[in-house]
């Protein structure tokens, strides 16, 4: 009979010999060999690099527990019970760990890249992506070679265009429901320090008038590289003028941001693509501090704006921004406030911004009409970051399929008659290191395979630990689970943030919106039994807890878990709320602190709970004694 040892043993091993497939087909494509995907060779080299990562600490976990002595629980049955031998544990959680990586680069990056049609516009939005974030880069006097080449643009089949990365504030949206029971793809890529990839949902690859909404994601990747949207707060924090609506500037900050650089690389285009692009989902229209987008029609004046496009100028395709379904007073206000305070030390903080933007719009605008007219043309004279807003201006219906056909010529065209641009074989001072491996825990489903568990094997290490959730679902099965694993061990403090009726009611959004009555009262429920469980549990095991708080807080709707986060090697995983999206499968990603000092956002999510910690309502206090304070 296999022993719990012998079956993980044999796991790990299956989970390396496909590794390895995976990793000689990324040789291949790297200049190894013949390959059949297409991919620019310095991305397959970058995701060599993070494969190989994952592989090197799975064999070092793997020869470890093959050198094990004998355990007690070597005869039990294996997949009777979870493994109580910590070193079996972390090797089967860095056998998933590979494993999902392995399934995630497969399915999002290779498996495209072998279809001749979304190959072809994966290379475009490659190119696109890698070419808008080294000319942002370059005009910032940014030395690029500290940085990997550019965002690798991924199919999702389910979100909206996202970017992943640690700092980033548009977190990892979930690709797959993949699970061994409760896990899903390793959903921790994006939180690489620093490894910039972009969704592109699964439905636009065959619409290249929709390559531009990428170019907010690559806003994202530049934000990161150069602290831009904490500069600005940071300004504006000195600002006794901006402090009255300082708390909307705080939520959409990061957004704004990432709108100002697509601005920059593609004009106007932009802005209609996006338009089109929101037409196709629920439209934002709350004004509020606890969503991280601006409302739409408030969102396209800030571009305005920036592009200088006046107020009142009618523009095709656009409505009329100046009678906005939202409180129109304090809508105004807000506009007048980015105009004069925000608008400015944006222009500052992105230096180069006002020399890229709208460049050559004759050109795209000659080419427009071109199309428009169906007039033959060759379009050489347009570079390949002025081409995705040229179809984004010129397709006014999806309907419009001959221009889809013509990107595709003028994309192969382009590429045969240019030599290669310099990123795609060029060399980097960048390598993916094992301390950025803490980043790497894939992100666990519950048994509904759908919204985010607690991980096991974090509840298992870490001592000090702070949830802010909005109703906490799995937190007690996960702590049931973990007990066992604590080798009697107590917790030094657990702190638990449940939303308020009022956050839910906030928050959670429903397709449909007679049910909306219906499901908040079953998330109240379902935020109230938790709770009087978790109690329950803490009750039970006392002598596993030294201090556990339980708390009630309003806001902001910013969720997360705290692992030590206040020493060095601590971890913070962050949730937002996405348009449209569920808040219990919103997208997320942890920070780290690896260095001697925390990066800027990891220090904010640190403020953040020190906030919380002194502007919630204290439920009640369980101490190891047992007592309620």
């Amino acid at each position: 009979m296999p022993t719990i040892r012998s079956a993980a043993l044999s796991e790990a091993d299956e989970t390396l010999v496909l590794s390895e497939m995976t990793l000689n087909d990324l040789a291949n494509q790297n200049g190894g060999g013949a390959a059949d995907f297409s991919m620019f060779s310095r991305h397959a080299k970058e995701l060599h690099q993070y494969l190989s990562a994952h592989r090197a600490k799975l064999v070092e976990w793997r020869d470890q527990v093959a050198n094990l002595p004998p355990q007690p629980d070597e005869e039990i049955p294996p997949h009777a019970n979870p493994p109580t031998n910590p070193a079996i544990h972390l090797l089967t959680s860095y056998r998933f760990d590979l494993d999902s990586a392995v399934r995630f680069v497969v399915e999002a990056f290779l498996k495209p890249r072998r279809s001749a049609d979304s190959a072809r516009v994966l290379e475009a939005a490659d190119w696109y992506c890698v070419d808008a974030f080294q000319e942002l880069l370059k005009r910032s006097g940014q030395d690029a070679k500290r940085l990997p080449v550019g965002p690798i643009v991924a199919i999702d089949s389910q979100r909206s265009p996202a970017i992943w990365k640690e700092t980033a504030a548009l977190k990892i949206p979930s690709l797959f429901t993949e699970s061994i029971t409760v896990r899903d793809r390793n959903g921790s890529l994006g939180s690489l320090p620093p490894f910039p990839v972009i969704c592109l949902p699964a439905d636009l690859t065959g619409l290249p008038e929709y390559l531009v909404l990428l170019a907010h994601e690559v806003g994202h990747a530049v934000d990161d590289a150069l602290g831009v949207s904490v500069s600005i707060l940071e300004e504006l924090g000195k600002n006794d003028a901006a402090k009255p609506n300082f708390g909307f500037w705080k939520a959409w900050m990061r957004e704004i941001v990432a709108d100002a650089a697509a601005a920059a690389i593609a004009g106007e285009a932009f802005t209609h693509a996006l338009w089109r692009y929101m037409g196709r989902q629920s439209l934002n229209r709350r004004l509020t501090e606890s969503h991280p987008y601006p409302p739409a029609e408030l969102r396209l004046m800030f571009l305005r704006l920036m592009l200088g496009i006046a107020a009142d100028k009618a523009i095709e395709g656009l409505p009329d921004v100046t009678s906005m379904e939202i409180l129109p007073d304090k809508a105004t206000e807000l506009k007048d406030d980015f105009e004069a305070m925000v608008l400015p030390i944006l222009q500052e903080k992105l230096p180069g911004i006002s020399a890229l933007q709208l460049a050559n719009a004759s050109e795209i605008e000659q080419a427009v009409k071109q199309l428009r007219g169906n007039r033959k043309t060759e379009l050489n004279s347009l570079t390949f970051l002025q081409m995705p807003s040229v179809f984004a201006l010129a397709i006014r219906e999806e309907k419009d399929y001959r221009f889809r056909a013509r990107f595709k010529a003028w994309h192969l065209k382009y590429r045969q008659r240019i030599p290669p641009p310099d990123w795609i074989n060029a060399q980097s001072d960048w390598q993916f290191t094992e301390d950025m491996l803490p980043t790497l825990r894939a992100t666990l489903l519950g048994p509904d395979g759908i919204t985010k568990y607690p991980p096991i094997v974090l509840l298992a290490a870490h001592h000090r630990i702070s949830f802010v959730g909005s109703t906490n679902k799995w937190l007690t099965d996960a702590f049931k689970t973990a007990l066992p694993l604590r080798k009697g061990r107590p917790w030094d403090r657990i702190d638990v943030f449940f939303a308020s009726n009022k956050l839910l009611e906030q928050v959670e959004r429903y397709d449909n919106p007679s049910e909306e009555k219906w499901d908040l009262a079953r998330l109240k429920r379902e935020r109230d039994q938790q709770l009087e469980s978790l109690k329950a549990l803490f009750q039970t095991h006392r002598d596993m807890i030294k201090k556990a708080v339980f708390h009630f807080f309003d806001g902001p709707a910013l969720f997360a878990s705290y692992w030590d986060s206040d020493a060095r090697y601590g971890r913070i995983h962050v949730s937002t709320q996405l348009l449209g999206i569920d808040i219990g499968q919103c997208p997320a990603t942890d920070h780290l602190w690896l260095r001697e000092e925390p990066t800027s956002s990891y220090r904010s999510y640190q403020e953040h709970l020190r906030t919380l910690e002194t502007t919630a309502h204290i439920m009640f206090t369980l101490l190891e004694t047992g007592t309620l304070a």
